[in-house]
Order: structure tokens, then C-alpha cells, then sequence
């Protein structure tokens, strides 16, 4: 373990002697109703080849056939103690791949590759976080969420769970044993960091307060940051010095959305992909403390950081970049958490956190009077409603006396230009929602994402030959957790 100020070691009697039981039928991740229409979409498409569905669709089939045929030839690269952690977003995608193909084409031999991958990295000591890693650094660092280790630990539980069926009992447990390890410690690094606003949360009590849940004064109480007010994509000493104000949006009518809180921000994307991988193993694993930490985490946030017109604390990025919308794609990573965690729940017969909604808040997140109460769905349609045009919001730049009321400075625009690049990009992040369409079918998630001209009549990203943004990853989701998005819709 590195000299840690303050590190996790797992408890003893943490695990068990036994393998984890499995699901009835399928794995966490898919049933076989589900497997059975991917096989068939595999051979008649669309997404199989590039343009079959319309100009710009990829290939989703032929990607993932090329990294499984590359992991089966050249194998994964491994994470070492060396490495640096951004590597962990991509690391993994092509045993991923081979796992879904070895799923879909019943490939023994592939699926035998898969399995010897993830008994190299369950004892690669890199990558084990209880002794690599800190809930307080040396340095006194504090860090709200392991952003690319929690991307990695998905994704290796995705790969798993399109295997395990094949695992003889000995290799599940220890597979099983790494992939709590690391949950655990994601779970309580992020339990601790919430403790500091809601010290008694684990227990359910909201009314024990403080930190940014109890501000002694208004400077505590208001998120504030300096813009960037030069318009070069940076915030440095040529800027406005002073921190100004944060509000979620400004309308056409010059009117302001909410003001985000100091609260708001400690619900955020590097806590919702912690979250959505101990949550996932969780499931996995049928280990109810998991699962309850990630389902309490989602709930809070949408408490705290979920106002009641849909905006999210994350729009406090917005202006990053020079990306007008850059909040509400650091939200999407919040809502895609979400979704997956709902979705995990739901395979199982669990639609708590799919029905759940809430009233509660603070400064100003709370529905009061005719609002509406917050959902995953509620949060989702105001993403789907930007990117359609049906709601139009700008980037608040409070150092302005005129606001930018312009298309350019729209927060749903799907085009951006990443540090001012003259290279457009097309923006896709809301691909990853089209997976868990399925759940909240009064949102028109899979018109908006495949669009549908009789729900969003706009060309399809990549037509154009423009990069398409997705996050980590090609025709992903935002963690790039899942094979294909495109073709795992409901």
C-alpha cells in the first residue's frame, strides 16, 4: 500500500468461500431475449456495416469483430504499475469485444481467451485499488472518484458477465474476490467523501448537516468560479481575477435558470462512474451493501443535484473548452450512471430506482409547489428536450452585460468545437442513454438517438465526416462500458 494518510484495507470475513449465485437465466447484463434479438440484428442489421442504416451509422458489428479478432491475435495490453491511469479509458475494449463476440457467436475459444485475460488481470497487482491507491493521498489529496479506474473496473465486470456462465467455480471466486475488492474500496471512498456534507447519510438521516449542506454564509453556500472572459478556451491571469456567480442557464428572455449550490457539485460524472461500477458489481455479485450505496448515491443526486426543470449542477462546466454545453455532457455521465444502475436493477426484477422520484432539496433543488417531482426520467427528457430544440437554454456568461443568445451558445447544440478548433465535432453523448430506452418510455430516447425524423428530424452524427464525440471510446456510452450501443438498443 502507498504511505497513505488514510487508506482501505478490505475487512476480514469480506469474502466469501463460494462463487456469487447467477441469474436464472442470462447474466447482469443481458437476457436471452436480449441475446437472442443481438444475434439476429448481427446477420440482418443495421450497424453491422458502415452507412446501413443511414449516411454516417456505423459499423458497429464490424468494429467489434476487428478487436476481437486482435485480442485474439496480439492479446490486451495490461496496466502497469507505471502506466499512467488515463489509459485505463481505453484499456480492455478489445477483451470486452471478444467477450460479446465469443457471447454472440457461442465461441469456445474465444470465450476460453476472455477467461484467462481476466484471471491475469484479477492478480495483476497494478490494478488493485486497496493497495495502489488512497482515501486520503500522502500529499493530503482528498479525491471525489477514481474517473478511469471506475471506467475500467465496468468494463471488466461487462466482460465477465458475457463469460461467467463458462467459469468453473474456483475462477469466479477468484475473479469475484478482485472485482469486490476494488467496489468496495470505489463504494467507501465515496460514502466518505459524502459523509462530509451528510455525516449520518448510510443510516438515512438527512437532518444531521454540514459542509456545503450546512454553509455558515453565503460564499459557502454558492458554487463560484472564474471564466474564462478572453474567449481563448483558458482561464489564466489574462481572465477576470474575481470568482463570479453560477447559474445553470440564461433563457432567450434574458432570464436565469437556477443558482447551482456548493452541494450540487459533489454529485458529479467522476462520483457517477465510481458509483455505476460498484453499483454493477453490486448486482453482480448479489452484495446488498453495494447496491444499496450506489442506489443511495443516485437518489441523492437527484435530491441535491437534479433541479426541478431538469437542469444539473454539472451545467456549473458549462463554458468549458470553450464548449458552450460542456455541463450537460459532464451530466450525461450522471445520467448514464443512472440509467445503467436502473437498468441492472430492472433485469432482476428490482424497478426501485427506475419509479423512484423525490420532492426533496436543497437551495433551490427541491420541487416546491406545482413542480414536478424528480426522476432519472424527469432529468433525462430535459437532455433529450435540449438536444431536440424543445428547450433552449444558453451558456450564462455573468461577466456580460448582453448575454449570447445565439445558436453558437446554445447548450443543446450538437455541434461544438472543442479549445476553439476550427474542426467541428459532432456531439453524441446522449448515445449512451439508447441502451436503457427500454425504461422510460415516455421519453423519446431512441427517436432523439437514431433520429427519427418524426421526433428529431436532424442528420445523423458523422454524416458529415465530422469526429464524433461519445466519450471514451467509439459509438459508446460515456464510460465506454458496453460494446456497441447502437446495437444493444431495446
Amino acid at each position: 500500500m502507498p504511505h497513505c494518510l488514510l487508506g482501505y484495507t478490505p475487512p476480514a470475513g469480506l469474502d466469501p468461500t463460494d462463487a456469487a449465485p447467477q441469474p436464472a437465466s442470462g447474466g447482469v447484463f443481458y437476457s436471452l431475449e436480449e441475446l437472442s434479438r443481438w444475434r439476429e440484428r448481427v446477420v440482418i442489421g443495421p450497424f453491422v456495416t458502415a452507412d446501413d442504416f443511414m449516411p454516417g451509422s456505423p459499423a458497429d458489428w464490424g468494429r467489434v469483430s476487428v478487436h476481437a479478432n486482435a485480442f485474439m491475435s496480439i492479446g490486451e495490453v495490461s496496466f502497469t504499475a507505471g502506466s499512467d491511469a488515463r489509459e485505463l479509458g481505453t484499456l480492455g475494449i478489445q477483451a470486452r469485444d471478444a467477450a460479446f463476440s465469443a457471447l454472440i457467436r457461442d465461441d469456445a475459444k474465444a470465450r476460453s481467451a476472455v477467461v484467462a485475460y481476466l484471471l491475469e488481470q484479477a492478480d495483476n497487482p497494478a490494478l488493485d485499488l486497496p493497495s495502489t491507491e488512497c482515501l486520503k493521498y500522502p500529499d493530503g489529496r482528498v479525491l471525489d472518484g477514481l474517473f478511469f479506474h471506475g471506467a475500467w473496473l465496468l468494463r471488466y465486470i461487462v466482460s465477465y458477465d458475457y463469460v461467467r456462465a463458462a467459469l468453473a467455480p474456483k475462477q469466479r471466486v477468484r475473479i469475484e474476490r478482485f472485482i469486490r475488492h476494488n467496489a468496495y474500496f470505489l463504494a467507501v471512498m465515496s460514502d466518505k467523501g459524502l459523509a462530509d456534507v451528510f455525516p449520518l447519510r448510510l443510516s438515512g438521516n438527512y437532518q444531521a448537516r454540514r459542509g456545503a449542506a450546512k454553509p455558515a454564509s453565503e460564499s459557502e453556500t454558492w458554487w463560484t468560479k472564474r471564466y474564462d472572459t478572453t474567449g481563448d478556451c483558458r482561464v489564466d491571469a489574462s481572465d477576470e481575477v474575481a470568482a463570479l456567480p453560477v447559474y445553470a442557464y440564461v433563457r432567450a428572455d434574458g432570464s436565469l435558470g437556477p443558482r447551482l449550490s456548493v452541494l450540487s457539485q459533489y454529485y458529479n460524472n467522476r462520483r457517477s462512474i465510481a458509483t455505476a461500477a460498484f453499483g454493477a458489481a453490486g448486482v453482480l455479485l448479489a452484495d446488498p451493501v453495494l447496491v444499496g450505496s450506489a442506489k443511495r448515491y443516485f437518489m441523492e443526486w437527484l435530491a441535491y443535484s437534479v433541479y426541478p426543470d431538469g437542469s444539473l449542477g454539472e451545467y456549473a462546466r458549462n463554458g468549458d473548452y470553450c464548449i458552450p454545453g460542456q455541463g450537460a455532457i459532464y451530466g450525461s455521465a450522471d445520467l448514464q450512471g443512472a440509467a445503467l444502475l436502473a437498468s441492472l436493477l430492472a433485469r432482476q426484477g428490482d424497478r426501485s430506482l427506475v419509479e423512484f422520484s423525490t420532492r426533496e432539496g436543497l437551495f433551490g433543488s427541491e420541487s416546491r409547489g406545482n413542480a414536478a417531482p424528480k426522476s432519472i426520467a424527469l432529468a433525462i427528457n430535459t437532455y433529450i428536450e435540449l438536444i431536440r430544440g424543445r428547450r433552449v437554454w444558453f451558456f450564462h456568461q455573468p461577466w456580460r452585460a448582453r448575454q449570447d443568445l445565439s445558436a453558437a451558445n446554445a447548450i443543446g447544440s450538437r455541434e461544438v468545437h472543442y479549445m476553439g478548433s476550427p474542426q467541428a465535432m459532432d456531439e453524441y453523448h446522449e448515445l449512451g442513454l439508447l441502451p436503457h430506452a427500454g425504461l422510460f418510455p415516455a421519453v423519446p430516447i431512441a427517436g432523439t438517438v437514431l433520429r427519427d425524423r418524426q421526433v428529431f428530424d436532424a442528420r445523423f452524427p458523422g454524416a458529415t465526416g465530422h469526429p464524433v464525440a461519445t466519450g471514451y471510446g467509439n459509438w459508446s456510452d460515456y464510460f465506454n462500458a458496453l460494446p456497441a450501443a447502437l446495437l444493444l438498443r431495446p
